[in-house]
């Protein structure tokens, strides 16, 4: 109804919480219950709100309350909940459906590997409840392209080509061009787009994790959005007793960080405005000093080292998956191709003679 917003913003422990604050109001309130909370979205009554935390899909109600769960979930995009009590999120291989009083998952999308899909992400509800919009993610890029399917039909219906999520709105999609917002007059019925695209904001925040814009829009037409660069992070060291006595490197987009087995570097993956810049970086603990270990236009992440410090294997994309390399850490001689094949693939470790590597490998048919 357009009168709150919820948002996610740390609690007084300084982890991640569910915040709701009346837009006539200059103060929020946090829900409890909802820690590591990420994504939320609203129900359809406004009543409610789901979200992801601690690999589980929940829901709580927007006044407080205890927190339910309602499924296994991962870290995504928020999902959406229409007038039927029906709630669509992302889970293996596309998006998936689950009545808000619990129940079994039950897909509704099929990521279509022959047109480069890895993901179905951010779906947002028509107004017949039954058609909805969502973006699909490519090999290379987070998000490539936006999407209409239906509850009553497998079939999808691509809508927008290279844009991110999208809303719908008073009779008009809302959608990322760049990092401009646009709108353009829609026919939901007829699913066709009329008109000409014009810009609503400029300089919206774009998710490096997912390509998605932090944007949200009511069936009233009320706008929220988000602008500048995603906030860099600080790589921080604590002693056992947990006192900070320092820092690493500059503030950047860090995520994988991993101490070498000697300690004398710390590798990370530091990203860019979106997932496809990625790549792997080693900074000297001792001289404080950062520079990039891979190269290339596609992204490289999740570096795991070698029990001796001279190796590092990462994930890296090199074609439509997220295949598996290792290169030496003196930068000496070219990366090496450990696997590859037709599913995304993140590396967990090394044994210790350093003859097997562990991994995660995800996929339509393994999730």
């Amino acid at each position: 109804d357009g009168r709150k917003l919820a948002f996610v913003a740390p609690g007084e422990s300084g982890r991640a919480v569910l915040w709701v604050r009346p837009l006539d109001s200059s103060s929020a309130q946090p829900l409890a219950g909802t820690t590591n909370a990420s994504a939320p979205f609203w129900s359809a009554d406004g009543r409610w709100l789901a979200f992801t935390a601690d690999g589980k899909l929940k829901k709580v109600e927007a006044s407080g309350g205890a927190a339910i769960t309602l499924a296994d979930a991962v870290p995504t995009p928020p999902g959406a909940w229409n007038k039927d009590d029906i709630i669509l999120f992302t889970g293996p291989g596309g998006l998936r459906r689950i009545s808000a009083s619990g129940g079994t998952p039950v897909p509704v999308t099929t990521v279509d590997a022959s047109r480069g899909e890895r993901t179905h992400i951010a779906p947002f509800f028509l107004p017949d409840s039954r058609q909805f919009l969502f973006a699909t993610g490519t090999a290379g890029m987070a998000s490539r392209g936006v999407s209409i399917g239906s509850l009553d039909e497998p079939t999808t219906t691509p809508l927008l080509e290279g844009s991110t999520n999208a809303a719908y709105a008073n009779g008009h999609l809302l959608f990322l061009r760049g990092s401009t917002l646009m709108a353009q007059p829609f026919d939901p019925e007829r699913r066709t787009l009329t008109g000409q695209a014009l810009p609503v904001a400029e300089d919206v925040q774009v998710n490096p994790s997912t390509g998605t814009g932090a944007f949200s829009v009511s069936e009233n037409g009320v706008l929220v959005y988000q602008t500048g660069p995603a906030a860099g992070t600080q790589l921080i060291w604590f002693d056992r007793t947990g006192k900070r006595v320092g820092s690493l490197g500059e503030s950047a987009l860090y995520r994988d960080v991993q101490l070498s087995p000697d300690g004398r570097f710390a590798s990370v993956t530091i990203g860019a405005t979106t997932s496809a810049d990625s790549a792997v970086w080693l900074i000297d603990l001792k001289r404080n000093l950062a520079r990039r270990f891979t190269f290339g236009a596609e992204n490289a992440f999740a570096a795991v080292w070698s029990r001796d410090s001279q190796w590092l294997v990462y994930s890296a994309r090199r074609g439509r998956t997220a295949d598996l390399f290792r290169k030496r850490v003196a930068g000496t001689g070219p990366e090496e191709i450990l696997l590859q094949d037709d599913r995304e693939k993140i590396p967990l470790g090394l044994s210790p003679d350093g003859t097997l590597l562990y991994y995660v490998p995800t996929g339509a048919a393994t999730g």
